[in-house]
Protein backbone atom coordinates (compact mmCIF):
# COMPACT_ATOMS: atom_id res chain seq x y z
CA UNK A 1 0.00 0.00 0.00
CA UNK A 2 3.06 2.37 0.73
CA UNK A 3 4.50 1.66 -2.94
CA UNK A 4 0.75 2.71 -4.06
CA UNK A 5 0.72 5.54 -2.15
CA UNK A 6 3.94 6.79 -3.77
CA UNK A 7 2.99 6.26 -6.70
CA UNK A 8 0.49 8.02 -6.45
CA UNK A 9 2.30 10.79 -5.07
CA UNK A 10 4.49 10.99 -7.44
CA UNK A 11 1.67 10.95 -10.72
CA UNK A 12 -0.19 14.15 -8.85
CA UNK A 13 3.60 16.27 -8.44
CA UNK A 14 3.76 15.01 -12.40
CA UNK A 15 0.45 16.54 -12.94
CA UNK A 16 0.70 19.77 -11.13
CA UNK A 17 4.14 19.56 -12.40
CA UNK A 18 3.03 19.84 -16.25
CA UNK A 19 0.11 21.72 -15.61
CA UNK A 20 2.06 24.73 -14.22
CA UNK A 21 4.28 24.95 -17.05
CA UNK A 22 1.24 24.62 -18.70
CA UNK A 23 -0.25 27.62 -17.02
CA UNK A 24 2.97 29.60 -17.42
CA UNK A 25 2.72 28.80 -20.93
CA UNK A 26 -0.85 30.18 -21.38
CA UNK A 27 -0.70 33.28 -18.85
CA UNK A 28 -1.97 36.23 -20.87
CA UNK A 29 -2.25 34.47 -24.33
CA UNK A 30 -5.35 32.59 -26.33
CA UNK A 31 -4.70 28.77 -25.66
CA UNK A 32 -6.17 25.71 -27.02
CA UNK A 33 -3.90 25.38 -30.03
CA UNK A 34 -1.73 23.42 -28.37
CA UNK A 35 -3.52 21.40 -25.69
CA UNK A 36 -3.14 18.18 -26.78
CA UNK A 37 0.74 18.22 -26.96
CA UNK A 38 0.15 18.73 -22.89
CA UNK A 39 -2.44 16.18 -22.91
CA UNK A 40 0.25 13.57 -24.06
CA UNK A 41 3.19 15.11 -22.47
CA UNK A 42 0.92 14.42 -19.25
CA UNK A 43 -0.05 10.90 -19.90
CA UNK A 44 3.80 10.06 -21.26
CA UNK A 45 4.74 11.25 -18.22
CA UNK A 46 2.35 9.19 -16.20
CA UNK A 47 3.11 6.50 -17.87
CA UNK A 48 6.61 6.81 -17.32
CA UNK A 49 6.25 7.07 -13.69
CA UNK A 50 4.47 3.77 -13.30
CA UNK A 51 8.26 1.82 -12.81
CA UNK A 52 9.42 3.60 -9.94
CA UNK A 53 13.00 2.66 -11.66
CA UNK A 54 12.37 5.15 -14.07
CA UNK A 55 11.03 8.13 -11.80
CA UNK A 56 14.84 10.05 -11.83
CA UNK A 57 14.78 9.59 -15.52
CA UNK A 58 11.38 11.31 -16.07
CA UNK A 59 11.84 13.71 -14.23
CA UNK A 60 15.35 14.52 -15.82
CA UNK A 61 13.10 14.49 -18.98
CA UNK A 62 11.27 16.92 -17.78
CA UNK A 63 13.63 19.43 -16.61
CA UNK A 64 14.07 21.31 -20.03
CA UNK A 65 10.29 22.76 -19.24
CA UNK A 66 11.01 23.40 -15.47
CA UNK A 67 14.62 24.99 -16.53
CA UNK A 68 12.57 27.50 -19.34
CA UNK A 69 10.25 28.54 -17.37
CA UNK A 70 12.85 29.72 -14.99
CA UNK A 71 14.35 31.23 -17.81
CA UNK A 72 11.61 32.92 -18.67
CA UNK A 73 10.69 34.35 -15.66
CA UNK A 74 14.30 35.71 -15.00
CA UNK A 75 14.80 37.26 -18.41
CA UNK A 76 10.98 38.19 -19.21
CA UNK A 77 11.28 37.10 -22.70
CA UNK A 78 8.62 34.61 -23.44
CA UNK A 79 8.78 31.65 -26.52
CA UNK A 80 6.26 31.60 -28.36
CA UNK A 81 3.24 28.57 -28.40
CA UNK A 82 5.11 27.42 -31.21
CA UNK A 83 8.41 27.05 -29.34
CA UNK A 84 7.09 25.76 -26.61
CA UNK A 85 4.72 23.10 -28.43
CA UNK A 86 7.89 21.62 -29.75
CA UNK A 87 9.84 21.79 -26.57
CA UNK A 88 6.96 19.89 -24.83
CA UNK A 89 6.52 17.68 -27.98
CA UNK A 90 10.31 16.40 -27.86
CA UNK A 91 9.91 15.81 -23.78
CA UNK A 92 6.66 13.84 -23.89
CA UNK A 93 8.78 11.25 -27.34
CA UNK A 94 11.47 10.86 -24.27
CA UNK A 95 8.84 9.94 -22.04
CA UNK A 96 7.03 7.58 -24.38
CA UNK A 97 10.64 5.89 -24.23
CA UNK A 98 11.26 5.65 -21.04
CA UNK A 99 7.37 3.90 -20.95
CA UNK A 100 8.25 1.84 -23.66
CA UNK A 101 11.47 0.85 -21.86
CA UNK A 102 9.44 -0.18 -18.99
CA UNK A 103 6.56 -2.05 -21.13
CA UNK A 104 9.57 -4.06 -23.24
CA UNK A 105 11.05 -4.56 -19.68
CA UNK A 106 14.09 -2.64 -20.10
CA UNK A 107 14.67 -1.50 -16.51
CA UNK A 108 15.71 -5.04 -15.40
Amino acid sequence: AIKTAQRTHSCLKAVAAVDSVKDHVAEGRPYGVADHVWKCLRRDFLTALMDEAQEDLAWKAFEPLLRQVRKERQTGRRHSIGEWSALAQSVSQDMADLGRSVRSGGSS
